[in-house]
């Protein structure tokens, strides 16, 4: 997958109920963040 938007949108766009999946799949999500939604996926 190529990143379409820059990590800032996609930040954002990770707390809109129509766009997170999307935004969390995108390979420009900075990797802190990819971590992070890692992490809270399962449960820590």
């Amino acid at each position: 997958m190529t990143p379409r938007l820059p990590a800032g949108e996609l930040l954002r766009r990770l707390t809109l109920p129509d766009s997170a999946f999307a935004a969390a799949a995108d390979p420009a999500l900075p990797q802190a963040v990819m971590h992070r939604l890692v992490d809270l996926a399962q449960g820590r």
